[in-house]
């Protein structure tokens, strides 16, 4: 179980994975495409590339020590249709700072750690942030995507402004968001907004 802040309620992390790669798997077909933004070790790449054998996944993680691991696994596994990117994924292309804490690697994120959080201990890391709208050009034709999965730790107000060609042009795809709320409105974003922005772009189930 994990501590949901914003609610105060306890979060069953056990089912919530459950019903994540139960709803991807279902509605992965040999042909789609799958993108998966915040890759973390690689566990939803790996878990998609069993049914997916002719369309392509694409994987971001910014954490190069996460990086790494998923790329060892896509090769010991031979897995030649996915595209890996060591990019945080906003709303436009720049050159940011990563910021992970000690024995939490698995939560790197664009913005400052609060004061209050283990003594303000972090480290820092230097990377490159693309948008998707601009991924669409770097390829030069239109990316279709079928499924993707979001959990980016409060990246995704950015994530979803860079993207607005990229879902017009993608609006049967099936996505499942990680919000993480709170790291949201601490960054003085507008949580209504943001839904309202968002809802305006897809039909939700």
């Amino acid at each position: 179980y994990v501590y949901d802040h914003e609610t105060g309620a306890e979060v069953d992390l056990v089912n919530y994975e459950t019903f994540v790669s139960n709803y991807l798997t279902e509605n992965a077909r040999d042909y789609s495409n799958f993108m998966d933004i915040g890759g973390y070790e690689g566990y939803y790449t790996l878990l998609l590339s069993k049914k997916i054998k002719k369309g392509t996944i694409y994987t971001f993680e910014p954490y190069i020590r996460s990086y790494e691991i998923i790329k060892k696994n896509v090769e010991m596994h031979g897995l030649n249709n996915v595209k890996l990117f060591q990019r945080a994924v906003g709303n436009k292309k720049s050159d940011i700072v990563l910021y992970w804490r000690p024995g939490a690697q698995c939560i790197s994120r664009i913005f400052e750690y609060p004061p209050n959080v283990d003594n303000n201990t972090y480290y820092i890391e230097y990377i490159s942030s693309i948008c998707l709208d601009d991924l669409v050009d770097d390829f030069g034709k239109e990316i279709k995507i079928d499924i993707m999965k979001i959990d980016i730790e409060g990246g995704e107000v950015e994530l979803f402004q860079g993207a607005k060609k990229f879902f017009s042009r993608n609006k049967d795809c099936k996505i499942v968001l990680e919000l993480h709320c709170a790291n949201i409105r601490n960054r003085g974003f507008n949580l209504d907004n943001f839904a309202n922005d968002i809802g305006d772009m897809f039909i939700f189930y």
